[in-house]
């Protein structure tokens, strides 16, 4: 029986053994794997690029409401009365302002020459040639009641222009304001030349008195 014992004893211990090689074996051979590396997420330095909406700036100017436009009318020959101012100038030209003023109760305008003759009365025939023209810029004035306009009136010594000339005594001048048809009389005595070939008289545009 002693064989016995001693043989269950010595099972006993090869199992042990054996079981203490297995447990040592699969220690040394397990695979050890590494902790995974987690990059933490990577933030953008540039900054964000949404842009936010865009509104056109104001040009800050409205359009204003539109005014009707209204004409004025020009003015009439009987809205006017005409004048002639002092002598002024030598060496055979004498300048003279030849004025139109509003007689009348509404606003009117004149724009541009005076048609201008010499005469030899208020219903005098014409002597000589009409007035030449002198260029120059032709604003449109407006004239309120009482307001006037004026051109520059240069009269020419008949006595300049020689035998020729047939010097005639005048009384006054016959105006035409622009654009009409009717005259106005404005006194003033003086020589002309009746020959029409030698002008004795010339005039500039109307300009605001």
């Amino acid at each position: 029986m002693k064989w016995v014992t001693r043989l269950l004893t010595l099972l006993a211990i090869v199992a042990v053994l054996a079981a203490c090689g297995s447990s040592s074996h699969s220690a040394s051979s397990s695979t050890t794997t590494p902790p995974a590396s987690s990059s933490p997420a990577t933030t953008a330095n540039t900054p964000s690029s949404t842009s936010p909406a865009t509104t056109p700036p104001s040009s800050g100017s409205t359009t204003p409401a539109t005014t009707p436009v209204t004409s004025t009318p020009e003015c009439a020959t009987t809205q006017l009365g005409g004048g002639i101012g002092s002598p002024d100038g030598t060496a055979g030209t004498i300048f003279y302002q030849l004025t139109l003023t509003n007689r009348g109760s509404t606003v009117c305008t004149v724009q541009g020459y005076p048609g201008v003759s010499f005469v030899t009365g208020s219903t005098g025939q014409q002597v000589g040639a009409p007035a030449a023209r002198e260029t120059g810029p032709a604003a449109v004035i407006a004239l309120a009641p009482g307001q006037s306009a004026s051109s520059t009136l240069g009269i020419v010594e008949a006595g300049n222009f020689g035998p020729a000339c047939q010097i005639t005594g005048v009384l006054g001048l016959r105006v035409y304001p622009p654009n009409n048809t009717t005259a106005l009389f404005v006194a003033h005595t003086d020589q002309g030349c009746a020959n029409s070939g030698d002008v004795t008289l010339n005039v500039r545009p109307l300009i605001a008195s």
